[in-house]
C-alpha cells in the first residue's frame, strides 16, 4: 500500500502545482539561542528560490515572527515569497502589498504589563517585543534557571490573560503571549478558501503553534513535521533537518 508521502508526490507529479504552506524557525531555519541569526539552513534558499520559480508552486512562510524578520532572512528569493508574520496578523504578498491587522488598545495594554512583569524576571534581551506579543526565550539557559523563571512569570501572564483578550502560547524555546483569536490555524483556513481543491497542499512546521495549522489542514493535504526529534503529532511524516528537507525539495522541484 501507498504511504502518505509517496500519495503526496504521485498527485503532484500528476498535477504539476501545489501550495507549500512553511514555517521558518525550526522547519527551515535552525533553533538558535541568539534569534537574529537564525539564517536558513544551508541549501534551503536555493531550494526555494528554485520552487518559487515554478508559476503553479505557491510558496507562503507563515510564523510567529514579525514581517521585518522574515523579509531579513528571505528577501534576496526572487520573485517574492508571500510571508504571514506574527501568527497572521501581518501579511506580506508577492505584489509587495503589507496588510496589518489593527492592535485593540486593550491588547496593547495587557502586553505592556506582560513586557513588565518579563523584565522584572529576566534580561532584556531574552524579552522580545513582537508587534503583537511579548515572549520570553529561554533557549540557552539551564533547565533548574529556565523553570524558576517560568514559575514566576507564568502566574502574572495568566493573571493579564483573565483581564484582557490574551493567550499564552509554549513555543520551542519560549513562552509567548499574544491576541488569542489569531493562530497558524486561521492562515492555513484562508489560503485553503482560495485555493481550488484539485491543488495539493503541504504544510510544513515543527512546534506546538502549528499543531494549529495540522488540525485545520486535516486530511486536504500533507502535514510534516520538521525537528530532529519526534514528538506526539497530527502530522502524517516527520522529517529530519536539513538533510531530509532539502531531500523533500528537490523531489518537488523533479516533478514541477
Amino acid at each position: 500500500m501507498m504511504n502518505v508521502l509517496e500519495r503526496f508526490f504521485s498527485e503532484l507529479s500528476a498535477k504539476k502545482k501545489c501550495l507549500f504552506l512553511l514555517d521558518y524557525d525550526g522547519t527551515l531555519a535552525p533553533l538558535l539561542a541568539d534569534r537574529s541569526q537564525a539564517f536558513p539552513y544551508e541549501g534551503v534558499k536555493e531550494r526555494l528560490q528554485d520552487l518559487s520559480d515554478y508559476k503553479n508552486y505557491r510558496m507562503v512562510i507563515i510564523s510567529g515572527r514579525s514581517l521585518e524578520d522574515l523579509e531579513r532572512f528571505l528577501k534576496s528569493i526572487d520573485p517574492r515569497l508571500e510571508l504571514w508574520g506574527s501568527h497572521g496578523l501581518e501579511h506580506l504578498n508577492q505584489s509587495g502589498q503589507r496588510k496589518c491587522e489593527p492592535i485593540d488598545p486593550s491588547i496593547q495594554e495587557g502586553l505592556q504589563k506582560a513586557l513588565e512583569a518579563c523584565l522584572l524576571y529576566c534580561p532584556s534581551q531574552r524579552c522580545e517585543i513582537k508587534p503583537f506579543g511579548i515572549a520570553f526565550h529561554w533557549r540557552g539557559i539551564d533547565e533548574k534557571a529556565r523553570e524558576k523563571i517560568k514559575q514566576v512569570i507564568l502566574p502574572d501572564w495568566e493573571k493579564i490573560t483573565q483581564a484582557y483578550p490574551l493567550h499564552i502560547y509554549q513555543f520551542d524555546g519560549g513562552l509567548e503571549l499574544k491576541p488569542r483569536d489569531r493562530n497558524k490555524g486561521d492562515v492555513v483556513k484562508e489560503l485553503l478558501q482560495n485555493t481550488p481543491s484539485d491543488v495539493p497542499v503541504v504544510y510544513m512546521g515543527d512546534d506546538q503553534t502549528d499543531e494549529d495549522a495540522f488540525k485545520v489542514l486535516g486530511e486536504r493535504g500533507l502535514k510534516v513535521l520538521v525537528r530532529k526529534e519526534f514528538r506526539p503529532t497530527l502530522a502524517d511524516v516527520h522529517l529530519v533537518p536539513p538533510e531530509e528537507l532539502l531531500t523533500f525539495f528537490d523531489r518537488c522541484k523533479s516533478m514541477a
